[in-house]
């Protein structure tokens, strides 16, 4: 029964790849028809999706040089640099997505956590404390510091971190169990 319940699921996942192959030929094929962004963007889909991230990234810097505001495409390019371990890079694109929308203060925390997978402590403190600073009562400002500190060895200073997220969320079960 098993053997033929994964047998069943090879066949289901086949069937599927073929159709989403089908899909991104005709994509391609009538790729004409959308507006040009989009076409970009459906370029950096079908390039991703065939296993291509080199051509997928290339189309998405494409859409960069052709429209220099393009928050979207820099993020998208950030977080794929961020998941294959390209920290400068990603760290470069969303400083620019910062340079260009100040208000996204958020991506300090993405930022900071970043330079902390890099092993880069004190810039991912730099940032965290900057988010904190501009967010003094969200928890994850200080669990976060809390963190960096701990990895840094700083003990006593995670402590702190973690008494003031306590102090705003008593019941956070995460702070409760670092």
């Amino acid at each position: 029964m098993l053997v033929f319940m994964n047998k069943e699921r090879r066949v289901l996942f086949a069937d599927r790849f073929h159709k989403l192959d089908w899909s991104l030929q005709r994509l391609m094929q009538h790729l004409y028809r959308l507006p040009e962004r989009s076409q970009y963007m459906g370029k950096y889909a079908y390039y991703l999706l065939r296993k291509e991230p080199e051509k997928a990234f290339a189309v998405l810097r494409m859409v960069i040089d052709l429209f220099p505001e393009d928050i979207a495409a820099r993020q998208t390019l950030a977080v794929n640099y961020g998941a294959r371990n390209r920290f400068d890079e990603a760290i470069g694109l969303y400083e620019e997505i910062l340079a260009i929308d100040p208000d996204r203060t958020e991506l300090l925390q993405t930022i900071g956590a970043l330079y902390r997978a890099k092993g880069d402590l004190p810039m991912a403190l730099e940032h965290y404390e900057e988010y904190a600073a501009k967010y003094p009562t969200n928890v994850g400002s200080f669990t976060e510091l809390a963190a960096t500190h701990a990895v840094a060895g700083d003990y006593d200073q995670a402590m702190r971190n973690y008494e003031k997220a306590l102090l705003l969320e008593p019941q956070d079960v995460t702070v409760l169990i670092a």
